[in-house]
């Protein structure tokens, strides 16, 4: 065992991911996370969960590589649907039409440059 864990609740079901794009992109007002498998093999790891709202339940997959001492996601599938595809296409179309330094300008302008924690 190299001592990487893959992060577990609190960390990854909790007050993390609510605040995240998970929230917005699928518009889920206060869900709740639950945590229900983690998989390992070498340095890429599964972990399933579910995000729970008032009316349903929908599997949420994370899949991670470790980077140094740290786990990076490279997929995120909702119900089997790829986010990571999804978005890839959605910047692929943008791109086609703006320039890189055009899309990230728009990008500032709405959400601020990333920085402290006025930014969203």
């Amino acid at each position: 065992m190299d001592g990487r864990t893959v992060p577990r609740p609190p960390g990854l079901g909790g007050a993390l991911l609510q605040g995240t794009y998970v929230q917005k992109l699928l518009l889920f007002e206060h869900p709740k996370f639950g945590y229900v498998a983690e998989h390992r093999h070498d340095d890429q790891a599964r972990v399933d969960t579910t995000i729970i709202t008032p009316r349903d339940e929908f599997a949420v997959v994370y899949e991670l590589r470790a980077a140094g001492d740290r786990w990076l996601a490279t997929e995120i599938r909702v119900e089997d649907v790829s986010l990571t595809t999804n978005l890839g296409s959605q910047l692929d179309r943008l791109l086609a039409k703006a320039s890189v330094e055009d899309l990230l300008g728009q990008l500032r302008r709405k959400y601020g440059d990333g920085q402290g924690a006025g930014s969203r």
